[in-house]
Formats: structure tokens, sequence, C-alpha cells
């Protein structure tokens, strides 16, 4: 595993392509435009001066991030206004969206809330009040609906987080920019070490110091043996602590040394002999129950990786080898299925490299060893055609 610096939108994870932006639906006519205050110099002459609660939503997609092209200021943003009385922060997001937008959203995790001028905050409009905005930024994932902008918007188009467009407001900059630095907060529950780390930098590159800390909370818990973890799981696990409500992962089991891992097969437990977590490539991870037959739908339907549901034990197991499935009464651990090399795989540590990047390709699930490994590729798009 290395931690060389790499794009937001090639790492794993950031599935978004690389055109700039595709324009979904535009509006005919535009109305008032408001003024964007400075921080440093507010107008001295205000009609009314008030603080207004708001919402804004962060939704990425395949294509990258859905904006709105404003017809108050003609300008790029992120869906999203003020929360109305009689409304919860909730209500107020899922209505700016739908009439924005189209779409059905719900939030998946708080990514800040905002209220300094230097974020722009005030907004001078036309009628001479000024508002200064409060304002909870939610990152969003679509339930429905299409796209179909309303009266406020001009139009509607995905962006690539890397190419947005230059008249974009400020403050959606910066929410853009939160909601892509991305976190993992991990407890061990064997030691109760609490981690919160900011794996992954504002410019897309990996934090070698947080990768540290990580590799030391997953170590082997028989013999505090260390493995690199995966950054394709470390992306998969900060994902599914958005999905489970953005609370610090349980983790009972990260990585097992070979000889841990023999040693547990030889007390009779129930642990696979070519186990993703002899490689830094799984996790165990409890969660409370009621949550874990939605949890483990929901990593299913991501299509990524392997999910294990263990619902007498209270526990998802979670890894990034063949996307598959099971529960405890079908896992066949007993079986011994990776003997022999047969449930070998070859995967990349991403999903889309930039042009002229270095690619490697690491095996694993390697039980028989040695294996002969031709030294040219080719590269077969999906479904191997």
């Amino acid at each position: 595993m290395t931690s060389r610096g790499r794009s937001a939108s090639a790492a794993a994870g950031r599935p978004f392509s690389a055109r700039t932006a595709t324009a979904i639906w535009t509006h005919p006519e535009p109305a008032y435009a408001p003024l964007l205050a400075s921080p440093a110099r507010v107008p001295v002459r205000w009609g009314a001066m008030m603080i207004r609660p708001g919402v804004s939503a962060v939704i990425l997609g395949p294509e990258g991030v859905l904006l709105q092209h404003r017809s108050d200021n003609y300008l790029w943003g992120l869906p999203g206004g003020a929360v109305e009385p009689g409304e919860s922060v909730r209500e107020a997001l899922a209505r700016e969206v739908r009439e924005e937008t189209g779409l059905e959203v719900e939030p998946l995790r708080l990514v800040g809330v905002y209220s300094s001028p230097e974020h722009h905050q005030i907004i001078t409009y036309p009628d001479g009040n000024v508002i200064h905005y409060v304002s909870s930024c939610f990152e969003c994932r679509i339930t429905g609906g299409t796209i179909a902008c309303g009266p406020e918007s001009l139009a509607c188009a995905w962006f690539d987080p890397e190419r947005l467009p230059p008249d974009l407001m400020p403050i959606s900059s910066i929410r853009i920019r939160d909601t892509l630095a991305r976190e993992l907060a991990i407890v061990n529950a064997h030691t109760d070490e609490h981690v919160t780390v900011r794996y992954r930098r504002e410019d897309g590159t990996y934090d070698p110091d947080a990768l540290a800390r990580l590799r030391r909370v997953f170590r082997s818990s028989g013999d505090a043996r260390e493995q690199d973890v995966s950054l394709r799981l470390i992306e998969v696990l900060s994902h599914v602590q958005k999905m489970a409500g953005g609370h610090p992962l349980v983790l009972l089991s990260g990585y097992r040394s070979p000889t841990y891992n023999q040693s547990l097969k030889n007390q009779g437990k129930q642990v696979a002999g070519g186990s993703m977590h002899t490689e830094g490539l799984a996790a165990d991870l409890a969660f409370p129950r009621p949550q874990l037959p939605k949890l483990w739908h929901q990593v299913r339907d991501l299509d990524c990786c392997g999910a294990g549901y263990y619902a007498k034990e209270g526990f998802l197991h979670v890894d990034v080898g063949r996307p598959r499935f099971w529960e405890a009464t079908t896992s066949r651990v007993d079986e011994n299925l990776s003997a022999g090399n047969a449930r070998m795989f070859a995967r990349t540590e991403f999903d889309r490299y930039v042009g002229g990047e270095p690619i490697s390709v690491t095996l694993h699930a390697l039980t028989v060893p040695p294996v002969q490994v031709a030294r040219v590729a080719k590269l077969l798009g999906d479904g191997g055609v």
C-alpha cells in the first residue's frame, strides 16, 4: 500500500467522470440577484438585519456533484435555502432540494454548520435587507424523483469536483471541499482505543500519519502484529460509517496475523483459512442489533465488497474481496473454500487512475505459493468484454 498523492476523483470511492459538467435542465426566466457581502466590509446601510437558519445539500453521484445555477444571483451553488417557521432542519432540507432540483433526498451525515462571515454567510438583498445565515450542510443521497429545476434554478448540472465552475458561490466551494475531505472514527472493542482521523487531505492525497494510526488500531488482537490497511477498505468503512449515522465504528476484528488466525482455527473458532483479515482487507464491526439487517442490505447493494451478517453475534463482516454476501449459517468457513488458490483474485487499490499513472495490481487469497504471473496483462472492460 502506498500513500502517494492522488486526486479525489481518482481515489477509490470517487466514481466521477472526467467531463466537466452535464447539463440536465434549464429554466427560462431569471429573477433578481442578491449581492454577496464582503466578509471585511458588511454594508453600512441596512434595510433590516436578520439571522436565519439555513440548509444546503451536497449530492454526489457517478457524474460528480450536483449544482444549481441560481436565478437570484446567476451563480452556481449547492441546492438549499432557509428553514421556514414550523419546519425541522431535515424537513427544510428535503423541501429545498425538491423545489430546486425535483429530487427526493435523505441526509447521510452532517458536513458542518457554517455561520462565520468569512464563509460568506452574510447576504445583502436588493431591497436592502441583510440576512446572516447559520447554515447546516449535509451530504445527501438521492432516494427518488427526477431532475427538473424549479423557478429558483436556471439550470441543474453535474460537475467533476476537480472542475467546478469559476462562477461557483464561495461558500459552496468550501462545503464541497469539506465533504470530500474523508474522515474515519474507530473504537477498538478490545483495547478501548479511540481513533478519529482525516485520512484524506483536501487535495485528495492520503495522510501517512493518519494511515499509521489506523494501522495501529487495526492491529492483530492475538499478537499485536500490524499490517497496512487497504485504502479501498478505509474508503468503504468511511462510507459505512456515514450509512450508520456517523457514529464511530466499533472494531471487533481488523487485521489478523496468519499465525493468530491459524491459532483461532486450531481452537475450533469459525474463521476462514484464507481469511481477508490476514491481508488487512477486512473488518468485523459491532452495531446495535436492530440496525444490522438494514446496514447489511445497504452494504450488499454497494456491490463492491464482501458483506457477512452475524445476527446472533451482533456484527457485520465487511471486506474488499469479490462482491458477495452471506449469513452465519451460509458462511461455509469450515469448508476451506480458498484451498488450492481456489479464490485467488487480483485487484488494484483504486478504480480510476490519471492518464500515465502507474497501476499496481496485487494478488490476494494466495494459499499455495508460488504462482506464475505473465509479464503482459490485458485490461478488460466490465464483464470481461
